[in-house]
């Protein structure tokens, strides 16, 4: 790793314009000539592992991709006969075939094509095969990609039975990135005390990758019995921990009652909470089990009429950065300093 850190900028030089990469990030400085120097890298997947994440789209929608750098790739989102937008560490942008470009003219139309074969390749060429998953209006591939559908929805009997004439897909990239985490780390869980905790934002935020590392840090410095509940299969790519234990593609409710009556867990980690899901939150820190969990939420206030004092400690990010905390709270809604 510390070679591919220390390797982690190349240049390529087009028609005299040097274009830097770069793939790891991490933080550092150093004295030069009196001068401090910051040098920063990206820590994050590889250029080879994000192109296989993203196999599932059509030829010529990865050839679009390939001008930009994808590690600050957070989501794509396709409609049929509009152009293609992408968020863009954190800001939503058009791109067209060179590049990002501020003119419709110059973005590139998604075909509908393009959408039917997403869809298709990314249930593994068998729609049969994710028929539950598209139920509830989303796909996850196996590399952890989850997409979004929007199309005409068929009921039986007052239940969904599927996702017809498919238009538009939101697809969201996931990225583990180390160090997110541990602030909310050490004012959350050091003091001994095993809280459970509400960390809140709008979407495409950085929850779910917080609440990935998190996990990660409970298993490897408490070496307590985590359950990662992954009602999306999202959640739970990457590495989680040594000691965490993963039901996937169960709703809240039938993961917590299962887990808590078999697996005997100190903590149940999951993602995007909703008001349905309090009672179950309520049963499992009732039984013993702390709860470290992710809502979307825009402000505190929203927050407390929601979850009360349900749990010890409330983590608001901030809305117009990836991953950046606003502020903490505790269970009487107080702020940490």
């Amino acid at each position: 790793m510390k070679r591919l850190l220390r390797q982690s900028f190349f240049c390529i030089k087009l028609n005299g314009t040097i274009k830097t990469k770069v793939f790891y990030t991490k933080k550092s400085k150093k004295k030069k000539g009196g001068q401090t120097v910051f040098f920063l890298f990206y820590e994050d997947k590889p250029p080879h592992i994000m192109k296989q994440m993203i196999a599932f789209l059509p030829a010529s929608l990865q050839t679009v991709l390939s001008h930009v750098n994808m590690q600050k790739v957070y989501e794509l989102r396709l409609r049929a006969e509009k152009p293609l937008y992408v968020n863009y560490d954190g800001e939503y942008r058009m791109l067209g075939k060179q590049g990002f470009t501020d003119k419709v003219e110059r973005a590139y139309t998604v075909r509908m094509d393009e959408i039917e074969d997403t869809v298709y390749k990314a249930g593994d060429f068998s729609v049969y095969s994710i028929e539950e998953q598209i139920k509830q209006g989303f796909i996850t591939t196996d590399k952890g990609v989850r997409i979004g559908l929007a199309g005409r929805f068929i009921f039986e009997k007052g239940q969904p039975m599927t996702v017809r004439d498919v238009t538009s897909l939101c697809v969201r990239i996931p990225h583990d990135i180390k160090g997110v985490g541990e602030t909310v780390y050490e004012k959350c869980f050091l003091s001994g005390i095993h809280n459970s905790v509400l960390l809140m934002a709008l979407p495409g935020r950085g929850k779910t990758t917080a609440l990935r590392e998190i996990c990660r840090l409970l298993c490897e410095r408490t070496k307590k019995n985590v359950l990662l509940c992954d009602e999306r299969g999202e959640l739970s790519f990457g590495e989680c921990g040594a000691t965490c234990d993963i039901l996937s593609f169960a709703d809240k409710k039938t993961a917590f009652e299962v887990g808590i009556r078999t697996l005997r867990p100190d903590v149940i980690v999951t993602d995007e909470l909703c008001e349905e899901d309090v009672s179950a939150i309520k049963r499992a820190i009732s039984s013993g089990v702390s709860v470290l969990a992710s809502a979307h939420v825009a402000d505190e206030n929203k927050a407390k009429n929601t979850y009360g004092a349900l749990f010890d400690r409330y983590v608001l990010f901030k809305q117009d950065r990836i991953g950046s905390i606003d502020r903490i709270f505790d269970g009487e809604w107080k702020e940490i300093r």
